[in-house]
């Protein structure tokens, strides 16, 4: 059985705030709000004279930047495009903001939001885009975003278009060199040349780079930079010798993982040679095992930065523990910190998935349900990047584990949930119809975990305008629940509550007054005047009359429940503060602009 972790919920309508109203000065051409901007928050540290092989790339960088304001560095996975970008950043004293990469123009553009000073609070993905958009257009030629690990270059278009006139330096996998705009600078970036590889891998100066074997290792790896970086730590050591790395870089893996480990690099840009899977997987192996089998559920996140409050659910540790975890893990080069976030190799993770139980997938599963669960809880919607670890989480499972595991089951409801309070109602729908479907297969139409499962569904068919599939999956679950539960039981009122509201939204008033009605009357006897969920009953029957036009009968009904909900909510209360804005709408409809006026400023 899939266990189902949110109860149905009755429906208020909530009006959405004006958009905050922010203020800029001018401090030496830039525009700074007074929520303050914050440049290179989430830059990769430069290692400049550690930094090899790449003067040519950095010239060629800033020469385009000279002739257009858009370059794009395209090279496989490991090949050291950020580093790149990041030692750009640091030589041209330029001020700006580093971002990943997002699925779509949208997200790519939201990422940026926090950087200037635009808090996500309850605000919908379209409102923080206004302003994203509105305060980006307004900086100064020269100020700089970088896009890291822009996933798919078909964004370019509309970023340009949504960017005024700022540079933008973008790295990606994407190769197709044909669809970038002949307005951007494409700049392919290639492994390093043997010399500098070498320069790279004794960094330390422990060994000589004259030594003849340092070249043969370097070249076993095919000069990629981040396979050469994971064997300097190696070669760091001061039990390991160059002749003796070298024979660990060409012995034989364990098939398995190596397979693993191919299977998920497939199609990359990257050698597919044992001796590649031996040097990434090195660093990994130099962890004590208690440390490794923490780090196991991160390897299955996505290509992007992991925020710290992801990182503390999927590892389970928080403070100074997570602290000395942090520590550990990037002394040995597995993965950078800062304060806000963690960053971890695409390749060490695939090595990470590749080399760990498959228990790790278990636990990051139900660690994740449980940070989802919060959020959920607390209705503060995630940002982007956090949506698409959880979704790289839930590609790994359906890969792994059967559709109908419990684990899977709970995990996948979870996020549903979670899209649904961030505001993205069509992939909530779609996940939440995935889920019914395995709910009506496995435990049958009328069980209740699969009503609340449908519920869920037809609230993300409303949410996304598709009133009348909502009301449909509502009058069908309304069915059931007074056959199984009984008429007056509290989830069939609940139940009839949600249908009452699926037809106010969608036009059908009459219908919707006519079912509010009869409902109240048994909610007030069965749950009492003053239970939160007749509460909510109330005022979706006074948004129904609204909606039928009845705007006496529907101010007068918000009126008396406003009174009530203030003493048993409190007046800051989010039911009070949309049920107040809601009474102060109907006033403006009857012409009572003062009264109107007054309960706005009040919220």
């Amino acid at each position: 059985m899939i266990p189902i972790v949110v109860a149905i919920l009755g429906f208020i309508s909530v009006a959405i705030p004006p958009l905050a109203r922010w203020l800029e000065t001018k401090t030496g051409g830039y525009s700074v709000w007074k929520t303050e901007i914050t440049f290179w928050a989430t830059k990769p540290r430069s290692i400049r004279n550690q930094f090899f092989g790449r003067d040519a790339a950095l010239k060629t960088i800033a020469n385009s930047f000279k002739r257009r304001h858009v370059l794009v560095l395209s090279g496989g996975p490991g090949i050291g495009k950020s580093q790149l970008a990041a030692e750009f950043v640091q030589k041209s004293k330029r001020k700006g903001f580093w971002t990943p990469g997002g699925e779509s123009p949208t997200q790519t553009l939201i990422s940026l939001a926090p950087h200037l000073g635009i808090e996500r609070g309850r605000r919908s993905e379209d409102e923080i885009l206004v302003q994203t958009r509105r305060r980006l257009q307004a900086l100064p030629n020269k100020a700089l975003w970088v896009i890291d690990n822009l996933s798919n270059l078909d964004q370019l278009n509309t970023l340009l278009n949504e960017t005024g006139n700022i540079s933008i330096l973008v790295t990606s996998q994407d190769g197709r060199d044909n669809i970038v705009p002949d307005v951007i600078d494409y700049q392919p970036v290639g492994v390093l040349d043997p010399s500098s590889a070498v320069l790279l891998l004794c960094r330390s100066h422990r060994h000589d780079s004259e030594h003849p074997v340092l070249l043969e290792i370097v070249k076993e790896v095919g000069q990629l930079p981040r396979a050469v970086e994971a064997l300097a730590v190696q070669l760091d050591s001061p039990w390991e010798s160059p002749e003796r790395l070298l024979e660990e870089l060409r012995a034989t893996p364990n098939l398995i993982e190596l397979e693993r480990f191919r299977t998920q690099t497939a199609g990359l840009q990257i050698p597919q040679s044992n001796s590649l899977f031996n040097a990434l997987r090195g660093p990994v192996d130099a962890l004590t095992d208690s440390i490794k089998e923490t780090l196991g559920p991160l390897g299955y996140t996505a290509d992007l930065p992991i925020p710290i409050p992801l990182v503390e659910a999927l590892t389970g540790l928080t403070g100074g523990a997570l602290i000395k975890f942090l520590e550990e893990c990037s002394s040995k080069s597995v993965l950078s910190a800062s304060k806000d976030q963690v960053t971890l190799h695409s390749l060490t993770a695939a090595v990470i998935a590749s080399t760990t139980p498959i228990k790790s997938l278990q636990t990051a599963l139900q660690y994740a349900t449980s940070r989802l669960d919060a959020i959920v809880r607390t209705n503060n919607p995630v940002h982007a990047v956090e949506i698409s670890h959880y979704e790289h989480i839930l590609s790994w499972a359906s890969l792994v584990f059967d559709q109908e595991d419990k684990v899977v089951g709970a995990f996948s409801n979870s996020l549903a949930n979670a899209y649904d309070i961030a505001g993205r109602f069509e992939e909530a729908a779609k996940l939440h119809q995935e889920n019914l479907n395995v709910m009506e297969r496995v435990l049958g139409p009328d069980q209740p975990d699969t009503l609340k499962i449908r519920n869920n569904l037809a609230a993300a068919f409303g949410g996304a305008g598709r009133f009348e599939e909502a009301a449909k999956l509502h009058q069908e679950n309304l069915v059931v629940m007074e056959r199984v539960l009984g008429p007056e039981h509290p989830d069939t009122l609940v139940s009839r509550n949600n249908l009452g509201k699926a037809y106010n939204t969608a036009g059908r008033f009459e219908e919707a007054t006519r079912l509010h009605q009869e409902n109240l009357v048994v909610m007030e006897r069965v749950l009492g005047p003053e239970h939160p969920t007749t509460l909510v009953s109330r005022s979706n029957l006074a948004l129904a009359y609204d909606g039928a036009g009845h705007f006496e009968d529907g101010a007068r009904l918000l009126q008396e429940n406003l009174v009530v909900m203030e003493r048993v909510f409190g007046p800051e209360h989010p039911t009070t503060v949309a049920s107040r804005n809601n009474l102060a709408k109907i006033y403006r409809a009857l012409g009572k602009y003062l009264d109107a006026d007054a309960l706005f400023e009040h919220n």
